[in-house]
């Protein structure tokens, strides 16, 4: 089994469904094996910007009738768990597609629309460089798991390198590759010989590599290569296939012989080594929406409180003056009809000039009374908002705080650094002074220690 990405530098569509469930549905080589198709054409539709799909395939030697329900459950939910870790689990969508018609070889097909369930952000499932070698483990842990076939097999090695699954398109191809091996030891004993060969065929070699060449037959419309020992520029007589041959065989033995179970516990360790990093990396995504979300709800918030604050100043308001026409409209005139009618008009107009007092004091009480309520709600808000002033200061203080002491810290381990640095070269110089001053010892004492030995030999001699 091996795993493939297809490229897709336009960014996908709906397109990738109609793929992979075409005609092929009708004619019972198509499935779905799981999620819903009409929810992840809706979901990719909804999806404004460019990148929109990530697809791909599992695709095995093996038939679909040699792999159980239960194990194409097992692989698929694996998977999963590979490419997109925990963290992501509820925030994605994915549809599974089994293909059969490679002559009856399994393929099980993936379609991720590009966008975080959760956040309704885009999000890219696999990224080449950051996610093959988990993916690589992965697809080794389940081959040896489920004794598939391995496409790392010495054995599986093909000199002509192009996709088998529609053999009518490369049978020529085929023919050609059996015809240059049947030619070995005859007429072709170098690869000099091999092009010669072609050449005299009327083959067309549109490229000649330092272990391969590519070749396009008249009835075909592509180049295809050819790649192995026989089209080596190391091939310069027959003996190089000998060794070449034996050295397949002695690989192909020591990977049928090799040990599986630890090979397998070395590969489980470093794939969940690569599922906690990549873990991590979701993590901090996470976290970082989750502030951009909680920092937008406490603005609208905010909004939404100061919004509420100016309705109720101005309900205030026109309760107020509510107040003040009532108190105007309701002040007693009398009239006193036993006066005479100077006094009447004295006293109505002693009277309306009081009632003017009393109102315009009123309405001056009232007044005041408004301003100084208004002036206590405005000056409450401005308070408040002094102190959300002085929050942010403070919490800006700290940030800058904090960043000038880890800019402190960085600057006091790069002096660090750059003292081990400097002891570790003296203790070179060290080391090397040292040996030298040994050397130099070791040389001057030569003569007397020869000497001495000569004189120990010699009064050992005489003592016999």
């Amino acid at each position: 089994m091996l795993v493939k990405f297809f490229a897709n530098k336009k960014g996908g569509s709906t397109a990738a469904l109609d793929y992979l469930l075409n005609e092929r549905r009708e004619q019972g080589t198509a499935s779905i094996l799981a999620g819903d198709e009409k929810l992840t054409r809706e979901l990719i539709n909804s999806i404004s910007n460019k990148q929109k799909v990530c697809a791909g395939v599992l695709s095995f030697s093996e038939s679909a009738d040699q792999i159980s329900e239960q194990t194409k459950k097992e692989i698929m939910e694996s998977f999963e768990k590979a490419l997109l870790t925990e963290q992501m689990k509820g925030r994605y969508n994915i549809l599974w597609v089994e293909h059969s018609d490679k002559n009856g070889r399994l393929e099980l097909n993936f379609v991720i629309p590009k966008i975080d369930l959760e956040s309704q952000k885009s999000f890219n499932p696999y990224y080449h460089k950051a996610d093959l070698k988990r993916i690589d483990c992965w697809k080794d842990i389940q081959n040896i798991k489920h004794g598939l076939s391995d496409p790392k097999d010495p054995s599986r090695e093909r000199a002509l390198q192009a996709p088998t699954k529609k053999r009518e398109m490369i049978k020529d191809y085929l023919e050609l590759e059996k015809i240059i091996e049947s030619q070995i030891g005859k007429n072709i004993n170098s690869k000099s010989d091999l092009l010669e060969f072609l050449k005299g065929a009327g083959i067309e070699v549109t490229r000649n590599g330092k272990d391969y060449i590519s070749v396009k037959l008249d009835s075909q419309a592509k180049a295809k290569r050819f790649k192995g020992e026989i089209y080596s520029d190391e091939f310069k007589q027959i003996s190089y296939i000998t060794t070449a041959n034996r050295e397949r065989a002695e690989s192909e033995r020591e990977y049928n012989s090799r040990n599986r179970s630890k090979e397998l516990y070395e590969l489980e360790r470093e794939l969940d080594k690569e599922l906690q990093r990549k873990a991590r990396f979701y993590d901090e995504i996470h976290q970082r929406q989750h502030r951009q979300r909680t920092s937008k709800i406490q603005k609208n918030s905010d909004a939404v409180e100061l919004y509420e604050r100016n309705s109720a100043s101005d309900d205030f308001e026109r309760v107020c003056v509510d107040n003040v026409d009532k108190a105007l409209s309701s002040q007693p005139i009398t009239h006193d009809r036993e006066q005479s009618r100077g006094e009447i008009f004295t006293n109505r107009a002693e009277r309306t000039s009081q009632i003017q007092r009393q109102a315009s004091s009123s309405e001056g009480i009232l007044n005041d009374s408004t301003r100084n309520s208004t002036l206590t709600r405005s000056g409450e808000i401005i308070q408040r908002a002094r102190k959300q002033s002085e929050r942010v200061r403070e919490l800006s203080s700290t940030i800058k705080e904090t960043s000038n002491q880890l800019s402190d810290f960085t600057t006091r381990i790069q002096r660090l650094s750059k003292q081990c640095a400097r002891v570790r070269e003296r203790i070179r110089e060290l080391g090397s002074t040292i040996t030298k001053t040994f050397e130099r010892v070791k040389e001057w004492i030569s003569p007397y220690t020869a000497k001495y030995r000569e004189q120990q030999r010699k009064s050992s001699g005489r003592g016999r």
